[in-house]
C-alpha cells in the first residue's frame, strides 16, 4: 500500500561550495589573522572610530566571502562571532602592545550580521 501524501520533509538540496570564493575567503581570513595577531599595532587612521569601521569591514568581509563560497550560514556566523570574541581576548592577554575592546567585538559582530543579511541578496548576482 502506497500513500499519496508527500513525505513530511524533503531532503535538503546539497550545498555547492564555490572554489574561487572559498579561495578568496581563506586568503582574507589569513590576512585578518595576521592583522589581528600582529605584535605591531596597525597605524591609526585619521578619523574618530575608524578602527571600528575597519573591524566591521574586516569581519563582515571575511564572513561574506565564506557565505558567497557556499559555506553554511549558521556555521559562518557562529565561528565568526566566536573568533571576534576570542581575538579580543587574545589581543588583551597574549599579544604584546595590543589590547582588547568590547567595542571592537560589537563592531565585528555588526559586520558579521550585515554580511549574513546582505550576502544572500548579493549571492544571486555573484554566481
Amino acid at each position: 500500500m502506497t500513500s499519496s501524501q508527500p513525505p513530511l520533509s524533503m531532503p535538503a538540496r546539497p550545498r555547492t561550495v564555490r572554489p574561487v570564493w572559498l579561495t578568496l575567503a581563506l586568503a582574507a581570513l589569513a590576512l585578518q589573522i595576521w592583522l589581528l595577531y600582529s605584535t605591531r599595532p596597525p597605524t591609526p587612521v585619521s578619523f574618530a572610530l575608524s578602527d571600528k569601521l575597519v573591524h566591521l569591514c574586516m569581519f563582515g568581509g571575511v564572513a561574506g566571502l565564506f557565505l558567497l563560497a557556499g559555506v553554511q550560514r549558521a556555521g559562518v556566523v557562529g565561528l565568526s562571532v566566536a573568533h571576534a570574541v576570542a581575538s579580543e581576548f587574545i589581543q588583551w592577554q597574549l599579544v604584546p602592545g595590543r589590547s582588547g575592546s568590547p567595542l571592537d567585538v560589537a563592531a565585528d559582530c555588526l559586520g558579521i550580521a550585515l554580511a549574513a543579511w546582505t550576502t544572500p541578496r548579493l549571492g544571486r548576482r555573484c554566481h
